[in-house]
């Protein structure tokens, strides 16, 4: 167990008394370097981590339209080489709103050298500056000098709120930690306003302290966790919010308050221009159906505008005109998704409405506080022809009706003319995310074999092979797929290969390989043996887990394999047939002989689940057991 402090280093790291409280003024560079450097940690106390964070604080003066100043103040000394990439500090903020000032920053040698950082350390960039409508979303970097194993990086600064997004607002998520490094003081302090009403909600944070002062017409909440140790990652961990300390702070009513602010938001910019009007009058030319209609539409969002990866929030969070958007032909995913909606409405389709998500997260939002920040990206719900549909036009290349798999199983919040529900996207099924490959293989006396494999694809496998081949050019697909083979079995030729046309989005995803593979079997004076698959033993490859194996998505595999066997050979031994039931998926393989072709016909599927650490060394037996029955080969005897 790591030794953190005494009382006398914890007073030196944290160097603020009742009355700095009370005062609400965090100084800069408080503590000497000489104090720094002699309660800090060494190296030796945390062989596992990179860094140490000293002390990671921000305190927030809010004011009661719900503009605010917050003085951010970290401390973190850099073990070796895996805690060098915290030397480089990104501030995001968005210029309409907010700005970044009294930025001071410092390394201290383990010599007690003190580098200032200076004007060439420090630089505000506009990584969006290329689309006109974004470049209010900048960085101010920090290249903290003079970094090495040893050193204590210090920097303060101060992001000022002038205007919140959401009139007279203020939310925050505090993290008491940002990673696996240990953090020896994590505090957040808000002054506000004693009006205000300040809600919070912990998560996995037990060992938090909450203090609340009152003093004339203001009220002081500090929030504070210390003694968190180092965080080994393990496989297929499950989602941070489920066992990382953080809280959650703000003054929002409720979610109908953010329905009713971001309908506003959104609905004064579907304004419908002749340009609108007009494309949507083409695309749906001759269509009779709202179904066919509203594939025409997406489609022509989804192919006609480009994404710009920028998250929601970076460049605020009220979408631009979708006429603005769609003479540009480019936007953010809230643009995107505001312009979907327009021309669905232009078009008639008038059950169509935005939705605000945090992509990638399946955990439950609607039991948190009210905060936008739980929404990084925005899509389109609609109800079509009787049937729902979930429509996100920034995959690109997704088909119509299908969505990214980050979007499946997330609590998106949908935005009816004002009015807020939380709806679970569904999950796609197995059968929609399914990978099928049907292979036939002549098999030769001398252990090669011709063989043609077929390969269909669905859900996020067929939308990460369109995505793939749309960046390969067509010479270089005879390398990819020569690529591919090699896997099936080494050392094997390509010799023709046919595939599906991918930009038909309406059109499964399918490509036939027809090669060469010399070494398929191992050869001996009477045999042929061909190996079975080998299987990776992770999340399985370590003694004992002190996180869940995790599992959040539904997919499945299916493998057919007909192999004829030469001429002279019988099956001499083939593998067991598996038929395992596991947490988090079955598989089930099967090898049959038919006259002279052998059959193997394997199965596999995921689903949502979890193996407690309780339930492990029970799992990881079962998972052993699976790698040997895969690994079991066939051999084939010589007859007479």
């Amino acid at each position: 167990m790591p030794r953190y402090y005494s009382l006398s280093t914890m007073i030196a790291l944290c160097c603020l008394s009742a009355s700095h409280m009370a005062n609400a003024a965090v100084p800069v560079f408080d503590v000497t370097p000489t104090a720094l450097l002699r309660a800090a940690p060494t190296a030796a106390q945390f062989p596992d981590s990179g860094a140490i964070v000293l002390r990671d604080e921000s305190v927030v003066h809010l004011n009661i339209d719900g503009s605010n100043t917050e003085v951010t103040h970290r401390t973190i000394k850099i073990f070796n080489q895996r805690g060098r990439g915290r030397a480089e500090i990104s501030i995001p903020f968005n210029a309409t709103t907010q700005r970044i000032s009294a930025v001071s920053a410092r390394t201290i040698k383990p010599d007690g050298t003190t580098l200032i950082a200076g004007a060439g350390d420090l630089h505000v960039s506009a990584p969006y500056s290329s689309f006109s409508m974004y470049d209010d979303a900048k960085i101010t970097a920090i290249s903290m000098p003079g970094v090495e194993d040893g050193v204590i990086i210090d920097y303060v600064y101060t992001q000022t709120t002038f205007k919140s997004y959401l009139p007279n607002q203020y939310w925050e998520n505090w993290s008491f930690r940002d990673g696996s490094d240990p953090v020896l003081l994590s505090r957040l302090t808000l002054i506000a306003p004693a009006t205000i009403k300040v809600q919070t909600q912990a998560h996995n944070a037990s060992g938090m302290t909450e203090t609340i002062v009152s003093k004339g017409t203001q009220k002081t909440y500090v929030w504070q966790m210390g003694k968190l140790p180092t965080l080994l990652p393990e496989p297929a961990m499950p989602p941070a919010s489920t066992f990382l300390p953080w809280l959650e702070v703000t003054t929002v009513p409720s979610w109908q308050t953010i329905a009713h602010w971001y309908h506003g938001l959104s609905s004064s910019q579907m304004a419908v221009s002749p340009e609108v009007r007009e494309t949507v009058k083409t695309l749906i030319a001759g269509k009779t159906t709202d179904t066919d209609k509203a594939r025409a539409i997406f489609y022509w969002v989804e192919g006609r505008t480009r994404y710009v990866a920028l998250e929601l929030g970076l460049s605020a969070f009220q979408p631009h005109p979708a006429a603005e958007v769609c003479r540009n032909r480019y936007g953010d995913c809230k643009d995107m998704a505001t312009l979907l909606v327009t021309m669905l409405h232009e078009a008639g389709i008038k059950t169509a409405w935005p939705v605000l998500l945090g992509a990638g997260n399946t955990q439950p939002v609607h039991d948190n506080l009210a905060a936008p920040l739980f929404f990084n990206h925005a899509i389109v719900r609609a109800d079509i022809d009787g049937k729902p549909y979930w429509f996100d036009s920034t995959a690109s290349l997704c088909s119509f009706g299908q969505i990214p798999g980050s979007d499946r199983g997330v609590d998106a919040f949908v935005v009816r003319d004002g009015t807020g529900t939380f709806e679970t996207i569904p999950l796609g099924t197995p059968e929609e995310n399914r990978e099928t490959s049907i292979t036939s293989v002549a098999l030769h006396a001398d252990g090669g074999a011709d063989c043609i494999t077929t390969v269909q694809l669905a859900g996020d496998a067929a939308l990460a092979a369109r995505l793939a081949f749309r960046s390969v050019q067509p010479a270089q697909a005879l390398p990819a797929l020569q690529g591919m083979v090699n896997r099936f079995s080494s050392n094997a030729v390509l010799t023709s290969y046919a595939l599906s046309h991918f930009e038909d989005l309406d059109q499964p995803v399918v490509f036939t390989l027809k090669y060469h593979a010399p070494l398929w079997a191992t050869k001996t004076a009477h045999l042929l043996i061909f190996n079975g698959h080998d299987m990776s033993a992770a999340p399985f490859d370590r003694e004992r887990r002190f996180f869940p194996i995790y599992e959040a998505k539904q997919a499945s595999s299916v493998e057919q394999v007909a192999i004829t066997l030469p001429s002279g050979y019988v099956l001499e031994d083939k593998p067991d047939d598996i038929h395992q039931v596991t947490a988090l998926g079955d598989i089930d393989q099967v090898v049959t002989l038919d006259h002279s072709t052998l059959n193997m016909n394997l199965a596999i599927s995921s689903r949502p689940g979890q193996v407690t650490p309780a339930e492990y060394t029970a799992a990881k037996r079962q998972h052993e057991k699976l790698v040997t029955l895969r690994k079991q080969p066939i051999v084939l005897r010589v007859s007479g």
